[in-house]
């Protein structure tokens, strides 16, 4: 064989292989399916997945909770992939019933950029390539929001409600295309942690929660700013820890950034005035400012001191408020929602004849209020509730009172001022289970003797109800004044000093 025929045999023999494979990789792309294998990352704990390929245009992919059947504001279902996967359309459900009230709502996150917000049960048209997904549940009817404000500081916690049934389990449908066959490999990363650096950690979650985790979400803006900081924030005693946070322009109606951040935080300080924290993980979110607006899973380290209720950090956070803070003023109706209020002085109908606040609002030192649940919660199990008339007073309000009725031992003068102007007195009463007012001899605000709690001159079921309420103050922290029966002192009231603010109404 001479070298031209060996060439040639060559080249025909490579030509060939080339067709070979041109001819099976355009059989590949006609074909049914090929196969991917598809790495989930971060996919959260307690999540499962099934795989429905029995349609024939499309199969779909459902995530499912089954060990947490009530779903809170602030939680995140999500998960990041090795490879883009084309998704055509996503559904959140009810695995548990399908007819949801309103309330259920979430933000939708498409490879780390916001798409929307949504109801619950609405099927949102993709048609893309994605490579993470992100949902953020919004307020749910297991919540209510609590207002207040603390000087220049404007509160609202959500809180959850105590007893509400757990109806919320999430089932999440992605639709994709029906020729891919997909191998899944779920990677959760936790980074472990000694045992003498967990005990930190647990005895500072124990110091500010009743069990192995705590969670807040909450927004709070300051009167003479411009932007509101809005945050749901997580701490588990093994280590992990997650963040969304979100800084807005209260005038432009635009986001100042928004992000996800989570990973392992550390209690490397604690004492009994402040304890100080790390946090190492991964950032993901919508910086508008910086040349890359979108930012994919980049690493930070943030050291955090927190005093008191309010987390303060070196970089990055906005301030973290846990709870209210103590000498915070509260909505006490939006902190115990089952009681009355029926504030005389938002109205004409009181003794002065003139309407003196804004809105029928009480509120109170959150201190205070806190007590007064306690008061509550008592007489539900009893069937009963609070009616409140009067709570927190400004200042002002009190120097026209005692203008009207400058009598002592009834309406406190405008020098000294009325323990209401701290915010830590309440005028009250009980009402029975039909709603009606237990019977004790006077109407609110009678300012004669018949109102005084040494007053004998009522028949026995009067005087019962009377010391029923006294004794049931009491016992959570509240004293008694002579002269009038519905009015109640926090036990440290004078604590708190006299304010003239005025009444958080809308």
């Amino acid at each position: 064989m001479n070298y031209l025929m060996f060439v040639k045999i060559h080249l025909i023999i490579i030509f060939s292989v080339i067709l070979i494979s041109c001819s099976q990789n355009q059989q590949a792309k006609t074909g049914n399916t090929f196969e991917k294998s598809l790495m989930l990352l971060n996919l959260p704990q307690n999540y499962e997945f099934s795989v429905d390929a029995s349609k024939k245009e499309y199969q779909e992919i459902s995530f499912f909770n089954n060990a947490k059947k009530r779903i809170s504001s602030g939680d995140v279902f999500q998960f990041r992939t090795n490879i883009p996967f084309y998704v055509r359309n996503i559904k959140l459900s009810n695995k548990l019933r399908s007819n949801l009230p309103q309330q259920y709502f979430f933000k939708l996150y498409i490879n780390d950029k916001l798409i929307g917000k949504y109801k619950v049960g609405e099927r949102i048209e993709l048609n893309r390539e994605v490579f993470s997904l992100r949902m953020l549940f919004l307020k749910t009817e297991n919540e209510h929001l609590v207002e207040g404000w603390s000087g220049n500081t404007i509160f609202r916690f959500l809180k959850t409600i105590e007893h509400q049934k757990e109806v919320f389990s999430p089932q999440i449908k992605l639709s994709v295309k029906s020729k891919l066959k997909i191998n899944f490999e779920i990677f959760r990363p936790r980074k472990p942690y000694k045992k003498n650096v967990l005990y930190l950690n647990r005895k500072f979650i124990k110091s500010i929660s009743d069990s192995n985790l705590f969670s807040v979400n909450a927004l709070h803006m300051r009167k003479d700013d411009l932007k509101t900081i809005q945050y749901s924030f997580r701490i588990y005693d093994d280590g992990f820890f997650s963040l969304y946070q979100l800084i807005s322009d209260n005038v432009k109606k635009k986001i100042i950034r928004e992000f996800f951040f989570e990973g392992n935080w550390q209690c490397v300080k604690l004492n009994s005035q402040h304890a100080k924290i790390e946090f190492e993980g991964e950032l993901t979110g919508y910086f508008p400012n910086k040349k890359e607006q979108i930012v994919h899973n980049e690493d930070i380290k943030i050291e955090s001191v927190l005093y008191g209720t309010s987390l303060k950090s070196d970089k990055l956070l906005d301030v973290i408020y846990l709870d209210f803070p103590d000498d915070a003023f509260v909505n006490v109706k939006s902190l115990i929602p089952e009681l009355d209020v029926e504030i005389a002085y938002a109205s004409e109908d009181n003794f002065t004849g003139v309407r003196l606040y804004p809105c029928n609002k009480c509120f109170l030192r959150y201190e205070v209020a806190k007590a007064l649940s306690k008061v509550q919660t008592i007489l539900k199990q009893k069937q009963m509730s609070l009616k409140l008339f009067d709570c927190y007073r400004p200042f002002s309000v009190q120097a026209i009172m005692f203008k009207k009725f400058p009598v002592p031992g009834y309406v406190a003068d405008s020098i000294g001022g009325s323990v209401h102007n701290r915010g830590s007195a309440v005028d009250l009463s009980i009402v029975d289970k039909n709603g009606l007012d237990l019977n004790m001899g006077t109407e609110f605000d009678e300012l004669s003797p018949k109102s005084n709690h040494n007053y004998q001159f009522f028949s026995d079921t009067i005087l019962k109800n009377r010391l029923f309420l006294k004794e049931l103050m009491q016992s959570c922290n509240f004293t008694a004044i002579r002269s009038e029966w519905w009015h109640y002192n926090y036990f440290n009231a004078r604590k708190f000093p006299k304010v003239n603010d005025t009444f958080l109404c809308d």
